[in-house]
């Protein structure tokens, strides 16, 4: 963190962590990345970057989920995310589409945990976060979309 400040980078200490972290995911080195992680959350909430924090609370929970194959602390992290609201108006197209993925993988991992009524109202919130009601509507979008 020092080194950001002390060279007047901080604002790309979020982002350089959370890199790192897939360089980690990468060499399987889940550790190393959890802690990526968290060190990329930290710099995102010093900074107040909401959309920093929730796309690393969503790859915090994904690392759980995908690699770790521990749902439960996924969804706590997937649901920390959701509460990260955007300050700036120019991020909220991004802050619906990291919502969409939080909520998809939510929709995941209560299918790994074969609770397939909330996986799939949490799959039906996930269309809804991309404007789309349902899933027909969303496949007739145009590629571009």
């Amino acid at each position: 963190l020092s080194v950001f400040t002390a060279s007047g980078l901080f604002n790309l200490c979020g982002p350089f962590y959370n890199q790192l972290a897939h360089v980690h995911i990468n060499q399987k080195k889940f550790d190393d990345a959890l802690s990526d992680l968290n060190f990329s959350l930290k710099c995102n909430t010093l900074k107040k970057d909401y959309l920093g924090c929730r796309q690393t609370l969503n790859n915090i929970g994904y690392v759980y989920l995908h690699h770790l194959d521990d749902p439960r602390p996924a969804l706590r992290y997937f649901h920390e995310a959701l509460k990260n609201k955007v300050i700036n108006p120019s991020e909220e197209a991004d802050e619906q589409a990291e919502a969409a993925n939080a909520m998809g993988n939510i929709g995941v991992a209560y299918t790994r945990l074969k609770m397939f009524d909330s996986a799939f109202d949490c799959f039906a919130k996930a269309f809804a976060y991309t404007g789309n009601t349902d899933e027909n509507n969303f496949l007739r979008l145009p590629a571009d979309q």
